[in-house]
């Protein structure tokens, strides 16, 4: 609610876009894949889709240093795959994060490039 008070955390690191579905926009899982992200890649620079509503934002992928693409259960979105096609061409550092739940428990799975066996 008072969102507009909180202080503003220093960023650092390189600039990191994330590729993510809008399903987790703004939710647990987004704030868990932040912090799982600034741990493996030690950075905080992120550029979130989250934060423009459902506008386009392909276009902030060239900005990037690093692109990051955010699979569900093994399956990307055809918004991701479509944002993965350009960071192709635009010759990204591309990380894939898993998302999988496994009774309670939530794993993500962080590889370099993009897994053979995700869809």
């Amino acid at each position: 609610m008072f969102g507009f008070l909180r202080k503003k955390k220093k960023k650092y690191g390189a600039r990191i876009y994330i590729s993510e579905p809008t399903i987790i926009y703004h939710t647990q899982t987004e704030r868990a894949i932040l912090k799982v992200i600034e741990g493996q890649l030690n950075s905080n620079n992120f550029i979130l889709p989250s934060d423009y509503g459902l506008k386009p934002t392909h276009h902030l992928i060239k900005d990037a240093d690093i692109f990051i693409a955010i699979g569900i259960v093994g399956k990307f979105t055809s918004l991701v795959v479509r944002e993965i096609k350009t960071a192709q061409e635009l010759k990204k550092k591309i990380y894939t994060l898993n998302v999988a739940r496994k009774g309670e428990e939530i794993y993500y799975d962080f590889f370099e490039g993009i897994p053979e066996d995700l869809e």
